[in-house]
């Protein structure tokens, strides 16, 4: 299983599980308001992004073509699409999943 074993031995559904769970998904900005609201977190991701994105991805564009070039595949009902996103089992095999 990919679940830590102190989640097993506390009970999935236990309340330390979840607050170990939530955790994992909380912005760590500093601004204690914004660790319990899904709200100001989506509003500051909407505006952070085009920033970040001015900012860094130029730097980046040529190893990202790359990236694409080498894993998009054709699929008819889809079109293009990512080879991570493949779960057909070519997409599977070719990123390391074994089987048995």
């Amino acid at each position: 299983t990919h679940l830590p074993r102190s989640w097993h031995r506390a009970g999935l559904a236990s309340p330390e599980v979840y607050r170990q769970f939530v955790s994992l998904f909380v912005l760590n900005v500093g601004a204690p308001a914004l660790q319990h609201s899904i709200f100001l977190q989506e509003m500051m991701g909407v505006i952070a992004t085009p920033f970040i994105l001015w900012f860094s991805l130029p730097d980046r564009a040529e190893e990202i073509l790359t990236f694409l070039r080498h894993n998009t595949v054709e699929r008819r009902a889809v079109n293009s699409i990512c080879t991570y996103a493949d779960f057909t089992s070519g997409g599977f095999h070719r990123h390391g999943a074994r089987r048995g």
